[in-house]
């Protein structure tokens, strides 16, 4: 069993502080970058998600309709649906929100990236996210629980980029 459990933690952690990866300041991405908190592999999945925020996002919120006229011959009246596109940047977020994420995931998926990212929550939220989503309640305890549970989510983003 000792064998098996130094196979398992041969692989040590390595913080990156690497400048390449430029987040918005004030977040908890910029925080834990710049303390070394995620490694290259993390970095690189919060990079690419903030990526396909991007190119999802816009006036019409990556979706696009095509309108036409239709003649209706059916004596009913029925009409059929309207058709709609997404870019792959929105169908990836989709599939990675919808099927590859965790209900508990979801959470701390949409509080990292939409609430604290692009809404710009103020104050500590680490604590608070280890907090709910551990059980700890000493704020040194909370906080590395909140950042071990960033890590790992940003572990399974990073695995479900490198599958597509």
């Amino acid at each position: 069993m000792a064998g098996v459990d130094l196979a398992l933690y041969s692989d040590k952690f390595v913080g990156c502080r690497d400048k390449q990866f430029d987040f918005a300041r004030g977040t908890l991405l910029a925080k834990l970058h710049s303390v070394g908190k995620l490694d290259e592999a993390q970095l690189r999945a919060a990079h690419r998600v903030l990526a396909d925020f991007e190119r999802a996002s816009g006036a019409s919120g990556g979706v696009t309709m095509m309108w036409r006229d239709k003649i209706d011959g059916s004596p009913a009246g029925s009409r059929s649906p309207r058709r709609a596109w997404t870019n792959s940047a929105h169908d990836r977020l989709s599939v990675l929100l919808d099927q590859e994420l965790t209900a508990r995931e979801r959470q701390l998926f949409v509080d990292l990236f939409i609430n604290d990212y692009f809404k710009k929550w103020n104050g500590d939220r680490l604590p608070e996210m280890g907090w709910l989503l551990s059980g700890y309640a000493g704020k040194d305890q909370a906080t590395s629980a909140g950042v071990s549970r960033i890590q790992a989510l940003l572990d399974r983003v990073a695995r479900y980029y490198g599958e597509q």
